[in-house]
């Protein structure tokens, strides 16, 4: 069940990083969100081959993306939630995909 949950979001974070990044460039977004939309892609990818980097790279963009919206706009709890609240939504459905890839480490050292 778990390994299904993250192909779907592994499908679904590939076609949401085309659509977002695609969206970025045609209004003019900042850098920020074009890159954060770009990198949904490799994590996306990482996620569909079932590679337990998937995990630790999401973690990477979510950390780099809130110290940069933390620089642009000052720590006003409720300025930062609608740029974090999506990426930590994101991030708590990898959480049963993180158990699973912990189960499939576990079993190819055997």
């Amino acid at each position: 069940m778990a390994a299904l949950l993250a192909r779907l979001l592994g499908a679904s974070l590939l076609l949401a990083g085309l659509v977002l990044a695609a969206g970025d460039i045609r209004v003019d977004a900042p850098l920020r969100e074009f890159f954060g939309d770009l990198m949904l892609l490799p994590v996306g990818a990482l996620l569909l081959l079932r590679r337990a980097e998937a995990v630790a790279l999401y973690v990477l963009v979510t950390v780099l993306t809130g110290m940069w919206v933390m620089l642009e706009q000052d720590v006003d709890s409720w300025q930062l939630l609608p740029y974090l609240l999506l990426w930590l939504t994101i991030g708590i459905l990898l959480l049963p995909a993180n158990r699973a890839f912990g189960r499939l480490l576990d079993h190819s050292a055997y």
